[in-house]
């Protein structure tokens, strides 16, 4: 069971992760857009 959570994670736990850590592209666009958030 355990290997199979590893191999498989579950969608919830991929979601918040992709809120906290947006695209690359997106991240440089925040960057130039706001010098406070570097």
């Amino acid at each position: 069971m355990s290997s199979d959570d590893e191999e498989h994670p579950p969608k919830e736990l991929l979601q918040p992760l992709t809120q906290s850590q947006p695209p690359q592209s997106t991240v440089t666009s925040s960057s130039m857009r706001t010098p406070d958030y570097s």
